[in-house]
């Protein structure tokens, strides 16, 4: 055994790994040499930093892309393209691009034991990125990953100076967001950073703003970023606002700050509470904050004053489950005003707890008026109101002054005064209701309706509303009542009302629309009792009604009168035990009754001071029920009910007799006879004569009305025989006779004859008009009769018309409508009118002479005349130059009511020279061809009648001699327009 073997081997040893661990020994200082040459080969220390950098954004639950690393360990490094993406437990997603940054090392403090940094700056450059919040937060699984285990590396720990340029980063929760665009900024523990922002952009849903050009300061300290100093607008201050590092980087809000702001300061502190979810704790604190001014800042259309004395909030949940969260607020406002609601104090407490508004306090001081009201709220599921959900309720209200009260309610209080109270308590649960409101009141006005006293007792008993009191006094009138209604649910209600009223005018403020549609003046006492459901209403009612009248803008439309009223209503049916309509002069009474499908009227009586006019029984076919209040006749007639009427005339004055209807209808008469009808209508069987002396039948509602009518009519069997009817109307007069086929009622057949001596119609849209005797025949149904027979001319009416277009280089050559529409409520009625002179008749204010020779077709609607008219030696004007329509005619054709054909030979003079203008053709393309003698020409001649007075016969002489005044010094000049030319002498007759 050798000697080196003795001293390196121990006993028992084997030789080989001792050689092997001596050699190992021999390398270790080879490490330190590789690491140098790795860190200081660049290729090396990139593709290191890079996976050091990537590792640590993994281990704190990152993602990170770089496209590239330039730099080394002896120079900066700068990392081109940097994407990092981060979701956090709740959902939130971070994204953040950096176009460039570069980050100053210095290697000397790595090695040192203190707590130098080694990572001196870093500057980036293109930082644009997005923090979104989920609509709804996002509770994850927890799951274990490997990179829980490892230990933090702090390969890139947090410099010492940031600076960021061109940032442009948006937080974002559904189509919410706060942008800040065109920032950049500083951040250094050593030295005061600045911030900058070209816009920072808030659209929220209270709050829609830009703020430009943004300054401030930055800070960090320690694990805190601050900002401070930045002035928002002018009087909006963002003082202080601090925040931790971590948090941010996590996507969480740790931070607390002061506003002074709204002439008052706002401080704030919140935090983000681990999860998932997460939640956020929010206090703060506002102190003398102008309300107008915080009003205006947000924009409210409304307008808004007081102050804010003091106010603290707090809240601890996700603003999107309030029903998880929990939150107090605490207002003291003076002088607080929003939109027309004002009061001298506010004091609000509030509590939101387990899904439950609780309110504590709430007490508005207005004046002399205290309002106060406590409870708590159930917050209601969504789609659902408030009073859906559960609530207890209790209010109290002592108003002085209701007056004053218009400020703290509605604007319309305005128009109240007096003094009222209110005390109760309303509880609800899943839209049932127990509780009970007492009001009470004094002195009472609205506008200028007066009630001395008002007291009402409301009662909620599960879904329904019980009035066990109301009572209203005033001087002597009153109204008393009580009942019940449910609230909710297919329609239940039942009450009784008595009420007592000297003069319904003292209270016309309050009967304004909906109840009535204007003002009406009169007495009226009424009581009623009735129930109803969906299935029907049933009850009894009695009124008396005393000069009831309008004061409205209708008033000159209705006539006062009594009504006296007492019966029974029911489903399908109303019983009057007693029903009378009077006025001074005049009494109507029947026993009448509305059945499912007709109404009756019984011992009908209709006197005129000691004179019986009208009396008999009438059955009618009419179903109110279904009609209203869509009434038509078509819609009230029933083809199936039963008609029965037996009624007898004496010498009936139709305007008295309508006046009972309540209307001033301008109809006038007096009617005699008897009339008799039995049957289903298309099978009636009918009798009677009835005369009409002295009639006056309004046509609609336009003010046009036959006068003095004369009419004899007998009824047999399913006919009206027209034995005359003639009159006078707005057109002229009239007669007719004929036969009436009501078998169809709301179609009737017409068979009558038409004449009239003279009726006169307006032609050419009223501008003329004419006169004709007129002999046809209307055979048809009464929707649309057919006119047919002949009108005979006798004379037109019209101006001297004016030709001026026949001459304009660009005319409305097309004529207005010749004949104007009939009545409306004839405007189905088909016209087959002939229309003949024979000899030509005189124009009336016009010298001249027509004819015409035609046919009026179409409709009432659409009248359309075809055929042609002439007129001879008929005066007319171009402009103001009087001419002579020589010879004339219009062709019209069918079809073209506007474009007739025209033949006309026009004469006048212009300047002293005479012309004669032909023209021919369609109106619309019409040709002219003037004849005329020097100096005249067609273009002189049309300019000067249309108006544009050309200088060549300016003087009105035949000729003319114009010497510039420079020639003419000295110079005999003759009067040229003095010298006349011999008109020569007619040529002898031939003998």
């Amino acid at each position: 055994m050798s000697t080196s073997k003795k001293r390196g081997a121990a006993p028992g040893a084997d030789p080989s790994r001792s050689q092997r661990g001596s050699g190992l020994t021999r390398l270790w200082w080879l490490l330190p040499i590789a690491l140098a040459i790795t860190l200081f080969e660049p290729h090396c220390f990139r593709w290191l930093l890079k996976q050091g950098v990537r590792l640590e954004a993994w281990r704190n639950g990152a993602t990170l892309h770089l496209n590239r690393i330039e730099g080394s360990i002896l120079e900066p490094v700068t990392f081109l393209g940097a994407q990092l993406s981060r979701e956090g437990a709740d959902g939130t997603v971070v994204r953040l691009e950096v176009k460039e940054a570069t980050a100053r090392f210095s290697w000397r403090n790595l090695f040192k034991r203190n707590s130098a940094r080694w990572m001196e700056r870093v500057t980036m450059d293109g930082v644009s990125g997005k923090m979104t919040f989920p609509s709804e937060p996002a509770i994850a699984a927890k799951r274990l990953s490997v990179r829980h285990w490892l230990p933090k590396l702090q390969i890139a720990p947090r410099p010492g100076r940031i600076e960021a340029r061109d940032v442009d980063f948006i937080f974002q929760s559904n189509d919410d967001y706060v942008r800040f665009a065109d920032a950049r900024g500083t951040l250094s523990e050593a030295e005061p950073g600045t911030f900058t922002a070209g816009q920072l952009i808030v659209k929220q849903p209270w709050l829609e703003r830009t703020f430009r050009d943004l300054r401030g300061t930055t800070r960090i300290d320690g694990s805190e970023v601050g900002v401070a100093e930045i002035e928002l607008e002018p009087g909006m201050k963002l003082e202080r606002m601090v925040a931790e590092i971590d948090a941010l980087a996590r996507g969480n809000l740790n931070a607390s700050g002061q506003f002074s702001a709204f002439e008052g300061v706002v401080r704030f502190e919140t935090r983000t509470l681990p999860g998932p979810p997460s939640v956020a704790e929010i206090t703060g604190t506002l102190a003398e904050v102008n309300v107008a001014k915080f009003a205006a800042f947000l924009a409210t259309p409304n307008a808004a004053g007081g102050t804010i004395k003091d106010g603290k909030f707090t809240f601890r949940g996700s603003p999107r489950r309030l029903a998880e969260a929990t939150a107090t607020l605490r207002l003291d406002a003076t002088n607080f005003q929003w939109d027309a609601r004002q009061w001298d104090s506010l004091v609000l407490g509030a509590r939101l707890m387990n899904g439950r508004l609780e309110v504590p306090q709430l007490e508005l001081l207005q004046g002399k008026n205290r309002l106060t009201v406590d409870g708590e709220f159930s917050l209601p599921a969504a789609g659902r109101q408030w009073w859906q959900s559960a609530f207890d309720a209790r209010i109290k209200a002592q108003i002085e002054d209701l007056t004053a009260l218009s400020a703290l309610l509605l604007p319309e209080f305005r128009y109240a005064a007096g003094r009222a109270t209110i005390e109760g308590a309303i509880r609800g649960r899943e839209e049932n209701f127990d509780g009970q409101l007492i009001i009470s009141g004094s002195d009472l006005q609205w506008r200028s309706a007066p009630i001395e006293e008002l007291q009402a007792a409301l009662k909620f008993n599960g879904n329904e509303l019980h009035v066990a009191n109301i009572a209203i006094f005033n001087d002597g009138d009153f109204v008393r009542g009580r009942g019940r209604v449910n609230l909710r649910g297919p329609t239940q209600y039942s009450g009784e009302l008595r009420a007592a009223v000297q003069d319904l005018a003292t209270y016309a403020a309050l009967l304004q629309p909906p109840i009535v549609p204007e003002p009406l003046a009169g007495g009226a006492t009424v009581t009623w009792q009735g129930e109803g459901s969906a299935a029907g209403h049933k009850g009894s009612f009695r009124a008396q009604l005393n000069k009831l009248r309008s004061r409205g803008s209708s008033a000159a439309l209705l006539h006062p009168i009594n009504a006296a009223l007492e019966g029974t209503y029911a489903p399908g049916k109303m019983l009057f035990d007693h029903f009378a309509l009077s006025d001074d002069e005049s009494a109507f009474s029947a026993k009448v009754s509305v059945g499912d499908k007709g109404v009756s009227l019984r011992d009908i009586k209709l006197r005129h001071k000691q004179n019986l006019w009208l009396e008999g029984d009438a059955v009618l076919p009419l179903d109110v029920w279904k009609a209203w209040p869509n009434t038509s006749i078509a819609g009230l007639l029933d083809d199936t009910a039963p008609t029965l009427v037996d009624l007898k005339a004496y010498n009936l004055g139709l305007r008295e007799a309508s006046a009972l209807t309540g209307w001033n209808f301008p109809i006038a008469g007096a009617v005699s006879g008897s009339i008799t009808a039995e049957g289903r209508l298309g099978a009636l069987k009918t009798g009677g004569k009835v005369t009409l002396n002295q009639g006056r039948i309004p046509l609609g509602w336009g003010g046009r009305a036959l006068t003095d009518v004369e009419a004899v009519v007998n009824f047999e069997g399913q006919r009206l025989q027209v034995e005359k009817l003639a009159g006078r109307s707005a057109a002229g007069d009239f007669r007719s006779e004929g036969t009436v086929d009501f078998a169809t009622v709301r179609d009737p057949m017409l068979k009558l004859s038409l004449a009239s001596d003279r009726t006169e119609l307006g032609i050419f849209e009223n501008r003329a008009k004419a006169a004709a005797a007129l002999a046809v025949t209307i055979e048809g149904p009464a929707s649309g009769a057919m006119v047919r027979g002949e009108a005979r001319p006798l004379m037109m009416a019209i101006t001297a018309p004016n030709l001026g277009a026949l001459w304009a280089e660009a005319p409305d050559r097309n004529l207005p409508e010749l004949l104007v529409p009939i009545e409306t409520s004839l405007s189905g009625w088909k016209l087959e009118v002939a229309c003949v002179t024979g000899d030509a008749l005189p124009l009336e204010q016009n010298p001249g002479r027509f004819t015409l020779a035609g046919v009026i077709s179409g409709t009432c609607a659409e009248p359309r005349w075809a055929g042609s008219a002439t007129f001879a030696q008929a005066a007319a004007v171009v402009g103001d130059v009087p001419v002579v329509v020589d010879q004339g005619a219009l062709e019209f054709r069918a079809g073209h009511p506007r474009n007739p054909t025209v033949a006309l030979v026009v004469s006048g003079a212009v300047h002293g020279e005479a012309f004669t203008t032909h023209f021919t053709g369609p109106l619309s393309h019409i040709l002219r061809d003037t004849l005329c003698a020097p100096p005249l020409d067609d273009a002189l001649i049309r300019d000067f009648l249309i108006g544009k007075k050309s200088e060549a016969g300016a003087a009105g002489a035949r000729f003319s001699l114009q010497v510039p005044p420079i020639l003419a010094g000295g110079a005999e000049i003759y009067d040229w327009a003095a010298i006349t030319t011999p008109t020569p002498e007619p040529p002898a007759a031939v003998q």
